[in-house]
């Protein structure tokens, strides 16, 4: 994984990163980035154990696996959508809206995040990505009116990246 300061120039180019996210982020959240195959650079909490450090290790997108198999049990209709809407509950940093409209340009990506750090660093992977056409929104989506407070459990994300780890090895 690249250190953040080695891309840092490339996002600061960009105005709206630049007047609404930069400080923040610089403050609140240390990171890192992580360059996948498909050439799209996440900018990830360095705290995340799971996500950067699964792409830093398979070169994929957190999020293809997941994405292809979507593609393919819809006939691969949705690749060949134009005009139609995805929507990503739960975005994260943005790495299934950001694949999802790497593959399908046509399509308009809106990703609903309600943690305020991994919506800040989605909204920076959409600008850094150029990804016109996808939008952020920093909510939580629920089937009930209200609020709830989020918990992240950091133990629970290491389960998660050794089991993913075991399973890739019993692949190869």
């Amino acid at each position: 994984m690249q250190n953040y300061e080695g891309i840092k120039h490339k996002i600061r180019t960009n105005t709206e990163w630049l007047l609404l996210i930069s400080q923040e982020l610089d403050t609140r959240v240390p990171t890192q980035s992580v360059l996948t195959d498909e050439g799209i650079t996440y900018i990830a909490d360095s705290r995340d154990t799971v996500i950067p450090m699964m792409m830093y290790h398979t070169g994929e997108n957190w999020a293809k696996e997941e994405i292809d198999f979507f593609f393919k049990s819809t006939s691969g209709d949705y690749c060949k959508a134009t005009g139609g809407i995805f929507i990503d509950i739960g975005a994260n940093i943005g790495t299934t809206s950001i694949y999802v409209k790497e593959k399908v340009p046509g399509l308009k990506v809106i990703g609903f995040e309600p943690g305020r750090e991994n919506f800040d660093l989605f909204r920076a992977n959409i600008i850094m990505n150029r990804m016109d056409g996808v939008t952020a929104e920093w909510m939580g989506l629920s089937d009930e009116n209200g609020g709830r407070i989020i918990a992240i459990f950091r133990l629970i994300q290491e389960e998660v990246i050794y089991r993913r780890v075991r399973q890739l090895r019993r692949m190869t």
